[in-house]
């Protein structure tokens, strides 16, 4: 049986004749700490079942195989590797959570023992996993994987993605050489990759305004000259500010801007490290932290650009495990630049049919504000090409002219084009590379429409090479925004974790709390800050951490946290024959598919198709794990895979909350039935381009797709090779079959929107129409949090877009509120928002300025109840009469009867309780 499924026992190369397990290295003390002895064998026994060392003799007609790179691709054992180990470890123990450490452990104890293998797999008398040979090792893996109880799948990604991940990330560097040594990683030389190697600098003040500004926890009290105040002590700092801004994304590049520009003393507060992003306008090549083994040794651990990347700039360190249900692996910025610095800086605007949709949202929705008697429809000749039939009032009106200027200015700052009918050569700024070429092609050749994708200008013009983070010289709203803004006086604060927004009691002018400020821990020593903001405090952590931190500063609007909107994404790839297809080169996403836009519902709620970039480390997280072969071989061609990422505009909704921990997003996110029908017939429709675009070898992630090999010399195929071709058409019929089940096919989520949504009432949103919170005044959500549903495209240019609509509005107000000179019509713009502000705003629970909780609730429920019991005697006297019931009535008519009243009780209940939930 176990031949079927990997190459003879023969073929796996350990170095002895045993047939058992392998000879495993004594441990070193660093995993002694970490593991236990039994522990570090089960580990090494998965390692060896996961990527075994493989005898595979070479091939006569690839040239490829007879190399001394590709024996040694082949036959290395990671399991011996120190340096190996010790990369391991440090992903275990920085980046893996709590629950997931725990479930590693318990796994490997399992594993260990004769009696844990039986308890774990339900098999009584199964041999422990350490005893067994690697083949049969490779199997119980295999078995985990395909499993029906979720909970051993999510064991088997979690493996796949902490072990494959880091073989093809780290590298062992010569500490004592006096030559010039290659980095040392089995794989690299086979795949004919050389990735970029890591440093550490830290930027210099003089190379880049936006670095001068930033005040290092080191040297945290600012000059006299400063444009921020601090009083320090010993153990604690205050620091003040006008305006307070908790993170350093697009968003909040974008309101610092447009506030230091008015003249506010601005603080931007960023929780990760500035060293993570390079002076090379955010991307994060350059300057991420690489961290050392034993200094002592004679080799050093170091990361890749990639493995530094996915270590270092992403929240939770592209957080391994996923949710629960579909598992995506969240990529979300947790770097200097936010989310900008990890985009391919391919700029989108809305849809027509999904801003019609926002603004039905926004103010139509269940609220009667935003609605207007005389109806004004918005026009259809507008500069955004928008043509829709809603009826929206003055505020909605005004709200789309503000949301068409911000969109001018945006772009025109990006140098992009947002029109959506009209394609200007502007837009690509970049030539496509081979890979979205390629896709550009087969959509022709298969009548799929496809759309260009505007990119931010490059330095230069020239493609570029980038990393798993983006295009090295892209222009983001750190190197525009941000810029700017720190020339205006701009201060930024890295390493600086908020613990909780500052509020003051309601006071007599203000019914509702007041934000002022925030506390927060600062630098690795953990040093206690508190920053006063004295006119206003702007959330722009994003739509995971943003909600976490309103969570822990007590607010409790029922919105915060939901509606969460993920992007699911998957991928298919198809390996393509002799010339390499690199789509890691060159200007990435710069071509997008739209056939499958609109959904099998035809609801604008599909999948669009992209080429997906990828680099080794994403790359084998992705890649189904069929039989360790198999793997490999595929890793080891991955400069010839064209990988294509199905994006899906999802239904679904999810949740985020605060972990026990007080500071970990804990995400709860499930895939409903029509987003994966959705993502079927995209996967489906992805197979069709490959295969035209003359693939030899076609795998989606799903983990029992065995994939379609089609082989030969022909090259592209058209639509009638297509739908001759019964190879093909077998394999689209078989993949339904597969199903969708938790942990089947590995998601990612780059785009992360909706947690703290806009409305027209807090009955529908966490903040209005000025991104201002219901709950507490002065306390502003700018970022993709508040998006009202899934945008569908890259929101980085619609957070831009948003920041600078809301940050402008906070400008005209506070100018207006210090009464600084304003040219007429401005202010009496301004003077219709704050009326309109302060009108929504007392419509809704004036004594406490939120929705009312259950202690609000209790004189109302005591009234109702009361009144229920008194007249509950009456509606039976009013009943009993007409209850004759006929000799003849069969028993069973006679107990319906009788519970008529109890009918009309329950009806007097359900009026109560809609009467509350409107209150």
């Amino acid at each position: 049986m176990l031949s079927n499924c990997h190459p003879p026992i023969d073929n796996y190369h350990f170095g002895g004749s045993s047939t058992m397990g392998l000879p495993f290295p004594s441990a070193p003390t660093s995993i002694d700490s970490m593991f236990t002895a039994t522990q570090t064998q089960a580990l090494h026994g998965i390692i060896d079942g996961l990527l075994p060392p493989l005898l595979v003799p070479p091939r006569e007609n690839d040239a490829s195989t007879q190399t001394r790179e590709f024996k040694t691709y082949f036959e290395s054992r990671l399991a011996t590797d120190a340096i190996f180990q010790q990369a391991l470890l440090q992903v275990f123990a920085l980046e893996l959570s709590t629950a997931d450490r725990l479930s590693i452990q318990s796994l490997l104890t399992l594993l260990s023992s004769k009696f844990g293998t039986s308890l774990l797999l339900m098999k009584p008398f199964q041999k422990a996993f350490v005893n067994l040979n690697v083949p049969e090792q490779s199997a119980l893996l295999s078995q985990l994987q395909h499993s029906t109880r979720s909970q051993h799948q999510r064991l088997h990604r979690l493996l796949q993605q902490w072990i494959m991940r880091t073989a093809f990330t780290y590298y062992a560097k010569h500490g004592a050489s006096k030559t010039a040594l290659p980095p040392i990683n089995p794989h690299f030389a086979a795949m004919e990759y050389q990735p970029s190697l890591s440093t550490n600098n830290r930027q210099s003040a003089s190379s880049n305004s936006i670095y001068a500004s930033i005040v290092y926890n080191d040297k945290i009290t600012p000059s006299p000259a400063s444009s921020v105040s601090a009083d320090a002590t010993p153990d604690h700092v205050t620091v003040y500010c006008d305006v307070l801004i908790v993170g350093s994304g697009p968003a909040s590049a974008v309101a610092a801007s447009v506030l230091s520009k008015a003249g506010y003393q601005v603080l931007v507060l960023e929780q990760g490290s500035s060293t993570s992003s390079s002076s090379n306008h955010g991307s994060i090549n350059n300057t991420a932290t690489v961290m050392h083994s034993d200094a002592t040794g004679s080799d050093h651990l170091q990361w890749t650009e990639e493995g530094n990347s996915l270590r270092h700039s992403y929240l939770g360190a592209a957080r391994l495990g996923g949710t629960k249900e579909c598992a995506p692996i969240i990529l979300a910025g947790n770097a200097l630049g936010g989310g900008s610095s990890i985009t391919y800086g391919a700029c989108l605007p809305l849809s027509e049919s999904v801003w019609k949709e926002w603004l039905q949202t926004i103010f139509v929705g269940s609220s009667p504000l935003g609605i207007s008697e005389s109806g004004i429809g918005i026009s259809s000749s507008n500069s955004n090409g928008i043509n829709n039939n809603l009826l929206l009032d003055k505020q909605g009106q005004q709200f789309q002219e503000d949301y068409t200027a911000a969109m001018d200015f945006v772009t025109h700052k990006l140098g992009i084009s947002a029109k959506r009918s009209v394609v200007t050569p502007h837009q690509l700024t970049l030539s496509h590379n081979s890979a979205n070429l390629k896709l550009l092609q087969a959509c022709d050749r298969l009548g799929y429409p496809w759309q260009p994708v505007s990119h931010v200008s490059h330095e230069g013009g020239s493609s570029s090479r980038i990393d798993s983070t983006g295009m090295v010289g892209k222009k983001t709203s750190l190197s525009v925004f941000m810029q700017e803004a720190a020339k205006f006086g701009v201060r930024m604060l890295d390493q600086c974790k908020v613990n909780r927004i500052l509020t003051n009691p309601s006071t007599k002018t203000s019914d509702r709390p007041r934000a002022i400020g925030a506390e927060c821990t600062l630098g690795p020593n953990q040093l206690s800050l508190t920053v006063v903001a004295r006119r206003a405090v702007i959330m722009g952590a994003g739509a995971l951490q943003t909600p976490c931190l309103l969570q822990k500063s007590k607010l409790r609007n029922r919105h915060i946290g939901k509606h969460l909107k993920l992007h699911p994404t998957t991928t298919v790839f198809g390996f393509m024959e002799h010339a390499p297809v690199d789509s890691f080169l060159g200007a990435a996403q710069t071509v997008v598919c739209r056939e499958f836009g609109r959904g099998f519902k035809h609801n604008g709620h599909g999948a669009a198709i992209l080429c997906q970039p990828v680099l080794p480390g994403l790359l084998s997280m992705l890649l189904p794990w069929t039989t360790p072969y198999e793997y490999k071989e595929r890793m080891r061609k991955f400069r010839r895979i064209l990988p294509l990422a199905i994006q899906q505009r999802d239904v679904s909704e999810g949740s985020v909350r605060v972990g026990l921990d007080g500071h970990t997003p804990i995400v709860r996110y499930s895939l409903c039935a029509a987003d994966k029908v959705s993502i079927m017939q995209a996967m489906q429709g992805s197979i069709k381009l490959l295969a035209t675009a003359g693939a030899k070898e076609i795998v989606t992630g799903h983990v029992r797709d065995t994939g379609l090999v089609l082989g030969g010399d022909d090259g592209p195929r058209d639509v009638i090779h297509l739908a001759t071709d019964t190879r093909i058409q077998k394999y689209l019929m078989s993949l339904p079959k597969l199903g969708m089940k938790p942990y089947d096919i590995p998601m990612l989520s780059t785009y992360q929107t909706g947690s703290c949504r806009m409305s027209s009432s807090p009955v529908d949103g966490v903040v209005d129409t000025n991104g201002e919170c219901w709950e507490v005044d002065n306390l502003f959500v700018m970022d993709s949090s508040i998006f009202p549903s899934s945008p569908g495209v890259n929101p980085l240019l619609t957070i831009m877009i948003f920041a600078k609509l809301l940050g402008s509005r906070l400008s005209m107000r506070l100018r207006y509120e210090d009464q600084q000179p304003m040219a007429i019509a401005e202010a009496a713009k301004t003077k219709a928002m704050l009326d309109a502000r302060t009108d929504a705003r007392s419509s809704f629970h004036p004594k406490t300025g939120r929705l009312p909780s259950l202690t609000d609730m209790i004189p109302h429920i005591l009234l109702w109840v009361t009144v229920i019991l008194i007249f509950a005697p009456l509606i039976f006297s009013a009943v009993a009469p007409e209850m004759e019931v006929p000799a003849e009535m069969p028993p069973s008519v006679v107990d319906e009867l009788l519970k008529s009243p109890l009918k009309m009780v329950k009806g007097a209940w359900r009026e109560t309780a809609d009467f509350l939930t409107f209150w």
